[in-house]
């Protein structure tokens, strides 16, 4: 039960302004939600009017701008989502058997996985091996690239080359 009422403690901060209707810029209503949370816990939890920060410091406020904004980015730096909190008993008894349910699969997933990559652990070994095998191969013999700028060209059409060099280059 503890914990529950932990999680719906910080329901506080999420009691704040919200706009869903059509051509709104979500991002500015995020910002200004988060600058309405830190006013709020100021106001609330610090007991101080922490509004004047926003735009300026005084020099007898109990708070800086620089503190202000280092508040802000507690907030500005969370996820945003809304989740659907149960609020009865069967509610919580029904999302406690779906999370059940969910970390079951969630368990039985994991076990596949860790079966799969005990399976292929072997084949990744040899397939790591073959890789720096040819890498190396590849550190001594790198590729030769040709230079546009080249006379002697590939053996077919050598004045092409030179052409869209000469294009390229001193076109104004």
């Amino acid at each position: 039960m503890l914990l529950r009422c932990k999680k719906l403690a910080t329901a506080f901060h999420r009691q704040t302004l919200t706009n869903t209707e059509g051509g709104t810029d979500q991002e500015q209503f995020r910002v200004e939600a988060c600058f309405d949370r830190t006013e709020t816990t100021g106001t609330v939890w610090l007991g101080l009017t922490v509004g004047c920060a926003r735009c300026h410091a005084h020099k007898y406020d109990a708070i800086t701008q620089r503190e202000y904004y280092q508040l802000f980015s507690v907030f500005n730096d969370g996820d945003e989502n809304t989740v659907a909190v149960p609020k009865s008993e069967q509610e919580v008894a029904a999302y406690a058997e779906q999370k059940a349910t969910y970390d079951s699969q969630v368990a039985s997933l994991n076990d596949q996985l860790k079966a799969a990559q005990e399976n292929y652990a072997a084949a990744f070994v040899v397939w790591q091996e073959e890789s720096k095998a040819t890498l190396a191969a590849a550190a001594t013999h790198p590729v030769e690239l040709h230079s546009l700028t080249e006379t002697t060209g590939p053996p077919h059409n050598t004045s092409r080359w030179r052409f869209a060099c000469e294009f390229v280059c001193h076109t104004p």
